[in-house]
């Protein structure tokens, strides 16, 4: 978010960091748009003085404002968005999901491809080839999926 859009009674979005990843030290987490509105929280530019680059809020919507340390904090621009801009980000998730949908569906295409090879020539499931799958196995996990949650 830009500072010149930063004035007092500016409704804006951040995410409860807590709601995504547990461990974090922070609180309040660049915001990401969530179709059920997991982890949104909105908030309200207050007009006390801040820190360069940062601003503060006064939190007043959110499933997750009651696990705030406190009601009003200092924020750094740079998490918020304009409340006015989630349809705008919302049609970019939709348009980003349905190009992100596609390549899995070509991925796993390929997958099924590689599987049929394997079990043409006996040498059984795919899986079982951990030199040969290793190229997709690391390519999930640098994509956040752990290997190890695969046979859950």
């Amino acid at each position: 978010m830009k500072k010149s859009d930063a004035t007092p009674g500016t409704k804006v979005l951040a995410s409860y960091a807590g709601a995504y990843d547990e461990y974090s030290d922070e609180q309040i987490t660049e915001y990401r748009y969530d179709e059920d509105e997991y982890g949104d929280l909105v908030g309200v530019i207050r007009s006390k003085e801040a820190s360069p680059g940062h601003v503060w809020v006064k939190w007043i919507e959110g499933e997750y404002v009651g696990h705030l340390d406190e009601d009003e904090m200092e924020v750094d621009l740079k998490l918020l968005v304009l409340q006015s801009d989630k349809a705008s980000i919302e049609q970019e998730f939709k348009n980003v999901s349905k190009e992100i949908k596609e390549k899995m569906k070509e991925a796993g295409k390929l997958v099924k491809e590689a599987n049929a090879l394997a079990k043409k020539a006996s040498l059984g499931p795919l899986a079982n080839l951990y030199d040969a799958s290793s190229p997709l196995v690391d390519a999930m996990d640098n994509a956040g999926w752990r290997s190890s949650s695969w046979g859950c």
